[in-house]
């Protein structure tokens, strides 16, 4: 079930259209500003103009902006696409919920009592599952432990994914911490965020209270300070033995005082430091019992705790090469152990990351799997593509065909080049390019494709 809100139609408010739809339904909020409190009581979904894009995105659609507090009190809950605007905030009091691709101006923060805080989203309760991605935060001018979240309870499952954090402030002593988790539980992600952050505290706060996290992974995002001030980095406290924390594929730029902190951490536990820059800034890491593995980073300036090995690479370009090549992944699929039905159509599948699509392109016939054989045929005129999905590229593709009803020269390669080895042919990418294939061009015949292996990486 679909209800739309619309200023000028029969359904006016948010609130409205959340009474009417029904558990799992859709609420469809269209361009227009709505100041007003929401209770979300039932799993539903609300989506605003730019459901789908990104909140950074240049080209987003007029908004919904929503200028009140939302309270989430059911599990299973999105909101996709909207504008929070300053008197908005979210109360999570229910887990499984996510928020993404959302504008946030939201400034005007509501105080978390436990703890002293103020935040744009908050948890109340005890909570997991919660993911906030693809959205644009600035919290605008500050006061003293004010920052996107703030919770005292236990939280688990949380994912932080695509996001930029940034507020008004041109000192460090007005903004606190950013994202401030006081006891967390589970895995927790914060994955290819950007922080334009100016505090003497930190960019992320975890784990004070307490920490039985079994893995926190912080990978490939980018923490920038501001000019001269004092900006401090990431500090994930209490992680017991046993727990992970992969701190890896990240740039620390500007930052001043301790760049991670550790303290409380028990032997056992372990932290990985892998492929982060250091820029304009002088590493500084705090004590723990921890065991810390430090390989391949790059520091920019002297180091200021260098107490061991901290795994130097010299220069930034080397650092982005040598890292690119450790996340290269290599994924397969044997077209007998797929699970298609004999004679059922190929369209597409993904393979790790990268889909593998097939076309009748004009051709009598569509591609089909057959048991007898166990393989994809490809027909006459049939196309065949490889397109890695967003941040990978493709390095190479291992085709095994049936004897006999292999790829050859009359065959048409778009954007590829090819060479047979030890009975298998490896497809190549040509100049970079992110979609490439080919044809069944040859004058007659069928090509058999019985399993493919994939490499590939960041791109």
């Amino acid at each position: 079930m679909e209800v739309t809100v619309d200023p000028a139609g029969e359904v006016k408010t948010i609130a409205e259209a959340l009474a009417k739809v029904n558990a799992k339904g859709t609420v469809k909020v269209l361009a227009g500003t709505y100041a007003e409190a929401l209770e979300i009581t039932k799993p539903v979904t609300i989506v605003g103009p730019n459901a789908g894009k990104s909140g950074l995105a240049e080209d987003r659609a007029e908004e919904a902006v929503i200028d009140g507090s939302i309270v989430i009190k059911a599990e299973d809950v999105t909101i996709d696409g909207v504008k929070l605007e300053a008197n908005a905030n979210v109360e999570f009091q229910a887990g499984k919920a996510e928020i993404v691709n959302v504008y946030s101006l939201a400034s005007n923060c509501i105080v978390t009592a436990d703890i002293n805080r103020t935040a744009v989203l908050y948890a109340t309760a005890e909570v997991s599952d919660i993911v906030v991605k693809d959205s644009y935060f600035n919290i605008g001018d500050g006061s003293y432990l004010k920052g996107v979240w703030a919770s005292a309870k236990v939280v688990s499952n949380i994912t932080f994914e695509g996001n930029y954090f940034t507020h008004n402030n041109t000192d460090n002593k007005s903004i606190s911490d950013c994202i401030a988790m006081y006891a967390v539980a589970g895995e927790l992600n914060f994955n290819n965020n950007h922080f334009v952050w100016v505090t003497d505290d930190w960019d992320l706060f975890i784990g004070y209270n307490s920490n039985d996290c079994t893995k926190v992974n912080i990978v490939n995002n980018t923490f920038d300070g501001v000019g001269e001030l004092y900006t401090c980095g990431n500090t994930i406290r209490r992680l017991k033995s046993g727990a992970v924390c992969n701190v890896i594929g990240n740039v620390f730029n500007t930052l001043s005082g301790t760049i991670f902190s550790s303290n409380s951490s028990e032997a056992g536990a372990v932290i990985n430091f892998e492929y982060n820059a250091y820029t304009n800034c002088s590493y500084k890491q705090g004590a723990t019992d921890a065991t810390c593995n430090y390989v391949n980073n790059y520091y920019a300036l002297a180091q200021t705790t260098a107490t061991s090995d901290y795994g130097v690479i010299t220069s930034k370009e080397a650092l982005d090469e040598a890292y690119k090549a450790s996340r290269a992944k290599v994924a397969s699929i044997v077209f007998a152990e797929a699970g298609f039905e004999n004679a059922e159509n190929f369209t597409s599948i993904a393979v790790g990351d990268v889909v593998v699509s097939a076309d009748q392109n004009g051709g009598s016939n569509p591609p089909k799997y057959y048991n007898s054989g166990t393989n994809v045929r490809i027909y006459t005129n049939n196309k065949v593509t490889f397109k890695a999905e967003a941040g990978y590229a493709v390095k190479s593709v291992k085709i095994t065909f049936t004897s006999s009803y292999e790829v050859n020269e009359e065959c048409t390669l778009t954007n590829c080049a090819y060479e047979v080895v030890d009975g298998a042919y490896v497809f190549t990418p040509v100049d970079g390019a992110s979609e490439f294939g080919f044809a069944n061009t040859k004058g007659s015949g069928q090509i058999r494709i019985t399993a493919i292996e994939i490499t590939y990486g960041a791109a």
